[in-house]
């Protein structure tokens, strides 16, 4: 634990032990009272790579920081952005986020899907069309999407994106659904 997590425990635990409930007849805690002291005294304490773990906690700081480097359109509705998966390309960390605009106007609301890549430091590595296509999830260092999507800065198409060491997509390639690993709850050594 860091030194500012270690003040965050200690000043916790201090607060629960001011606490004094009022013991029964027979001296003991009834299970619910322990329960909700236990739960008090056991915040979550962050560190900066623990913040993306609670999507909730930064999703305002990535929208801010998609507006501040021109990344949302605001002449469209942002619907949706969704932190995807993680990837470690090199020495870094980027989180796979995705990203749903919708076209002002018109007869029926038409949307377009983003997939962003974004460091610890909120700065966007990469970003990329996706049309209709949604990640699935990251897998040694690919994105695999549920539908093919056109590169057309490599010239070819296809369902998984390989990234380099900066996350840009250097390749697409195809593969079939049932070659897929699949959602591993467990992090992957491969990611």
């Amino acid at each position: 634990m860091g030194q500012e997590a270690g003040k965050k425990w200690a000043a916790t635990v201090a607060h629960c032990q001011c606490v004094q409930p009022a013991l029964p007849k027979s001296g003991r805690l009834p299970g619910i009272t322990l329960f909700v002291l236990l739960s008090l005294a056991a915040q979550p304490v962050f560190s900066r790579d623990a913040d993306w773990d609670a999507w909730s906690n930064i999703q305002g700081k990535a929208y801010a920081a998609l507006q501040a480097q021109g990344i949302a359109d605001k002449d469209r509705i942002l619907v949706h952005l969704a932190h995807t998966c993680s990837l470690k390309k090199g020495h870094k960390t980027y989180r796979v986020l995705e990203m749903r605009e919708l076209v002002r106007g018109g007869p029926s609301p038409r949307g377009i899907n983003y997939l962003v890549l974004m460091d610890n430091r909120f700065r966007v590595a990469a970003k990329v069309e996706l049309g209709m296509a949604r990640p699935y999830y990251c897998d040694a260092g690919k994105v695999i999407l549920n539908l093919p999507v056109d590169i057309p800065w490599l010239g070819n198409t296809g369902n998984v994106l390989v990234l380099d060491d900066l996350a840009h997509v250097v390749r697409a390639e195809q593969m079939e659904t049932s070659d897929m690993a699949g959602f591993r709850p467990k992090r992957s050594e491969r990611h």
